[in-house]
């Protein structure tokens, strides 16, 4: 968010009482960063604007529940997040597969050089079925541990650990194919 003195308790006190123009300037405020929480989580652009929306009204509805302005963004985009699971919840159920084993692993940067390959690796993360998605951005994304990613999925943490593996398999195979596309390209 450019301009944290926009989110005043003055405006969000007008936008509890549903002064439009405050609820304006707090959408235009919010929207970008809850548009890309809602896109990590989507598994395409139809998907998120819903996700998008949903965390909108979730967020204008229980927006007299925050007791911190400063603390706006991070509770809008937890907001956001959970938006995003009960979408999935309500429109297909998460297709979450239990472990045969329980893979430790450990925090990895996928970490993009440049716009380009964060811009594909958005895109990956998109292609991820919807319980990778899930626990790929709950985990390496907001930071979250494998109890609490239980926890909000109603999961075992041993299940959340394994479609995490999953899930970064998933993208390192992407990676890698979309790699050798890109370089036989260049030998032709």
């Amino acid at each position: 968010m450019k301009n944290k003195a926009a989110v005043s308790k003055s405006l969000l006190c007008k936008c509890i009482k549903g002064d439009q123009d405050s609820q304006k300037i707090l959408f235009h405020a919010l929207g970008p960063s809850i548009k890309f929480t809602a896109h990590r989580y989507a598994r395409n652009s139809a998907d998120a604007q819903d996700i998008f929306q949903e965390a909108f009204v979730a967020i204008f509805t229980n927006l007299s529940k925050l007791r911190k302005p400063e603390k706006i963004l991070g509770w809008a985009k937890q907001i956001t997040v959970r938006s995003a699971i009960h979408y999935y919840r309500q429109h297909q159920p998460l297709k979450l597969v239990e472990p045969i084993e329980s893979p430790t692993i450990e925090r990895e940067d996928l970490v993009p050089d440049s716009a380009r390959q964060a811009k594909e690796l958005m895109q990956f993360i998109q292609d991820l079925p919807d319980g990778y998605r899930m626990v790929f951005n709950m985990y390496q994304l907001e930071g979250l541990s494998h109890q609490e990613i239980a926890e909000i999925l109603n999961i075992s943490p041993s299940t959340s650990r394994s479609q995490l593996a999953k899930a970064k398999r998933f993208l390192r195979k992407k990676m890698e194919l979309h790699h050798l596309k890109k370089t036989a390209m260049r030998h032709e």
